[in-house]
């Protein structure tokens, strides 16, 4: 399974970084029609712990309608907590989303918002704009 970041390694990405470029991925693949399907990123945190040991990009509609034979699994930092992901757009969030996707050939997404992460003490904010496009804020 690929690897998103490890503690050990000096050549790891920050968790933040390597989500968003996730994000980015998703919503380029989905713009260029990669099979003429949506593409998301799923991340399956625990609600109370707020922590996961992976992350999964996927094809299709939503998680539940995917296509999983084309899954692809990311192991993810377990010591990255995820203190607020808010990604349902114009619609109010519990702050427990777990997932966004990115509509075919637009990479537009109805699942905007933010992904507040805490890794090594310090927190980082990814937004995810209605027009597909990914941005980190420290």
């Amino acid at each position: 399974m690929p690897s998103v970041s490890k503690l050990g390694d000096s050549r790891a990405v920050e968790p933040a970084e390597e989500l968003a470029a996730l994000l980015t991925s998703a919503a380029r693949n989905a713009r260029h029609g990669a099979n003429a399907s949506a593409r998301g990123l799923y991340l399956p945190y625990d609600n109370t712990i707020r922590l996961t040991d992976e992350v999964i990009l996927f094809s299709g509609d939503s998680y539940a309608l995917r296509d999983a034979v084309e899954d692809i699994a990311f192991d993810f930092d377990e010591g990255t907590t995820f203190d607020a992901v808010l990604l349902s757009g114009a619609v109010p969030s519990s702050g427990d989303d777990h997932e966004a996707v990115f509509s075919a050939l637009t990479g537009e997404t109805s699942q905007y918002g933010t992904i507040t992460l805490t890794f090594r003490g310090e927190t980082r904010i990814i937004d995810v704009s209605p027009s597909g496009f990914i941005t980190t804020n420290p």
